[in-house]
């Protein structure tokens, strides 16, 4: 897990409340975004855990419902990660624009599908075209992906 100093032991005691078990905390000296973050997760699990390393980026923010749906996405994403970098999508309720949207194209073998296009925060009238298309999520702030991949990246 990475986190805040100021946030360490509430993230702890989170995670302990979860059942899930950390075996380390990084802890972001100053806040600097989610690309160092990642960079400096993906780092560390490249040493401590080798080239077989994955791991889910999940904003601090959200409140997730860990059911069926969000487990069948989470399975799905890790027979996709091998060979690609995972977003996970919602699928909207609405043509909203204060969410960024995933146009995606062609289905993959897992199931997922290769992203064609990203759209952060679209008008309301791209919004809604893109929903009229059928092929648009909304952009979940949900990541997985090899510890490789996106170090390279």
């Amino acid at each position: 897990m990475v986190t805040n100093e100021e946030f360490r032991f509430l993230a702890a005691e989170q995670a302990r409340a979860s059942r899930v078990m950390l075996s380390a905390v990084l802890l972001e000296p100053v806040a600097r975004n989610t690309g160092p973050a990642i960079a400096a997760a993906a780092a560390f699990a490249l040493e401590r855990f080798g080239e077989g390393a994955i791991l889910k980026v999940l904003a601090s923010d959200h409140e997730i419902a860990a059911d069926g749906a969000y487990f069948d996405a989470m399975y799905q994403a890790r027979a996709t990660v091998l060979c690609k970098l995972v977003a996970i999508g919602i699928n909207p309720t609405e043509p909203a624009t204060g969410y960024g949207y995933i146009q995606f194209g062609e289905q993959l073998t897992s199931g997922a599908y290769n992203i064609e296009r990203y759209v952060e925060k679209p008008t309301l009238e791209e919004a809604e075209k893109m929903l009229g298309e059928g092929n648009s999520v909304w952009n979940s702030g949900i990541f997985m992906f090899s510890a490789r991949q996106i170090f390279n990246e």
